[in-house]
């Protein structure tokens, strides 16, 4: 299998999706499968790979046709004030989740869209090392972290520092207030994380609020179970159930002092029943390599890659053409504009039953379409000069089916996208409009030096359209009784009619975050 490693982040930036991205090169190229890590549209779509993992998607939606996995194993609530974060992890066709809440909040937020959940775990692991447990008595905890939101656990870390039991590491500017711990900062490798707590022999696996909430672990506790190091956790749902008294827990309800107190109790125990500590940190690594190595997490991935393709257009028992037209105006693009409209036309899951060619050189253009879209294909012809509006206008007239659609000049839709719509249509029988949204050019991205932007993508940036406006016009779906009293006149426009009809069809129609 060939799976590219989205990394929307700068691909030099110490972040965790670095060092999990290279954890996953290391399970994959074990596994026989080729991999490479991605940032850009570009570097993905050479790759040609089978599918693309990404490992943050509320930064970024799905960019391309090729099959987007998201790792949903962030807390929902970090992204609660990023206007972005939904539209762009529902984005993908398929979701990586750590846990049953992660599930059902996805299944709640896409109820109304008609359109299929395929899922499968997959948690930020490590790969599946079983590294001999080394703690001794002079062992001390080893604690990692970027610190980006602040100053974690500052009492309670301090209290480990001085008493000698903490061995510090992350980015140094992070952590001034703790020099005398500072042991120094690591490579994002994949490797040196896991290498480090393994010297150290114990380890520390402490969570915000916000991975309780929903009962997403962080990737201390794999990390720690790869390195064969003891692990001191919070009581955590996850640990709990899956690795019960392999591990030695704390209550971090009490406050950081008093769970100090713990982690240095637990130290003392550890330190002077090392061989018992061992055997601990020998059986949580079973555990691990049983049930949450990367090689297990990534095993199911083909047969989920199956049921995507299976599920494309969402609806596999479908037979025959979508009842659904689709108007294709020729615009400033001209003939051979509309030409790769048609190609992307021919490449959709479920071919429409009518597609309404309008425009000058419509009708050479219809009679040079081999295949299956010649049999659905009509033309209506008009003289040169005419507005890509009028286009539209003709071509809208000239449908047959119940339901209507268009791709003005310049539109490119994902295989899936026509099936979608529909569906979303067919699911909500009282509407007369739905609508998808659409990736439209970023201008924050236009200047490759925007050091800030989360997917560096300069010469192709995109984004999903903005919430709180029209619907694109390149996403509506509507019905002839809705858009007849719209076609009463041609007004003469340009490519501004697709975004008056756009405009006047938001009133009553319904949005489908099922397609992009």
């Amino acid at each position: 299998m060939r799976l590219a490693l989205h990394n929307p982040f700068q691909p030099a930036a110490p972040w965790a999706e670095r060092d999990l991205a290279l954890r996953m090169a290391i399970a994959l190229d074990g596994m026989g499968w080729e991999c490479r890590t991605v940032n850009t549209v570009e570097e993905l779509e050479a790759f040609a790979p089978d599918a693309a993992v990404c490992l943050h998607p509320q930064a970024v939606p799905k960019m391309t046709a090729v099959p987007s996995l998201a790792c949903h194993w962030n807390p929902p609530s970090i992204f609660r004030n990023a206007p972005d974060a939904v539209p762009n992890e529902v984005s993908h066709d398929a979701f990586l989740t750590a846990g049953p809440a992660v599930e059902r909040r996805l299944r709640d937020i896409l109820w109304g869209t008609g359109r299929p959940i395929v899922t499968t775990p997959m948690y930020p692991s490590s790969q599946g090392w079983a590294l001999t447990p080394t703690l001794d008595a002079g062992s001390r905890f080893f604690y990692v972290g970027s610190n980006w939101d602040g100053n974690r656990f500052p009492a309670l870390l301090e209290i480990l520092a001085r008493r000698g039991m903490l061995a510090l590491h992350g980015q140094e500017e992070r952590w001034k207030h703790l020099a005398h711990a500072f042991m120094g900062s690591l490579p994002f490798d994949g490797r040196s994380v896991i290498e480090r707590a393994h010297a150290c022999g114990m380890g520390l696996c402490l969570h915000l609020p916000a991975h309780f909430e929903t009962g997403i672990p962080n990737m201390r506790i794999f990390e720690l179970c790869a390195a064969g190091a003891l692990t001191v956790a919070d009581r955590h749902p996850f640990i709990l159930e899956h690795f019960g008294d392999t591990i030695l827990y704390v209550d971090t309800t009490l406050g950081e002092e008093a769970t100090a107190e713990q982690i240095l109790a637990h130290g003392d125990w550890a330190r002077s029943h090392s061989a018992v500590a061992r055997d601990m940190a020998r059986s949580a690594q079973a555990i691990f390599l049983e049930r949450f190595s990367l090689e297990r997490l990534f095993a199911p991935l083909p047969d989920l890659l199956s049921g995507i393709r299976s599920e494309a257009g969402y609806h596999t028992a479908r037979q025959g053409l979508l009842p659904i037209s689709v108007v294709l105006p020729i615009g400033e693009g001209g003939v051979a504009e509309a030409r790769e409209r048609l190609d992307t036309l021919a490449a959709q899951t479920a071919l429409p039953a009518e597609i309404v060619v309008a425009g000058h050189g419509a009708a050479a253009l219809t009679k040079t379409v081999p295949g299956a879209l010649a049999n659905v294909l009509c033309a209506v012809e008009l003289p040169a000069g005419h507005p890509e509006g009028s286009a539209l206008w003709a071509g809208a007239l000239a449908s047959s089916h119940r339901w209507v659609t268009w791709l003005p000049d310049g539109a490119r839709p994902f295989p899936e996208h026509l099936a979608a719509l529909y569906d979303a249509a067919a699911l909500w029988p009282d509407v007369c409009a739905v609508h998808a949204d659409v990736l439209e050019p970023d201008p924050l991205f236009r200047d490759s030096s925007h050091g800030d932007a989360p997917f560096t993508q300069p010469e192709r940036p995109w984004r999903l359209t903005e919430e709180n406006r029209h619907p694109h016009p390149a996403g509506i779906l509507v019905t002839r009784e809705r858009l007849d009293p719209l076609l009463r006149a041609d007004p003469g426009l340009g490519a501004g009619m697709a975004w008056l009809l756009a405009q006047r069809l938001a009133a009553g129609a319904a949005s489908s975050p099922a397609e992009r």
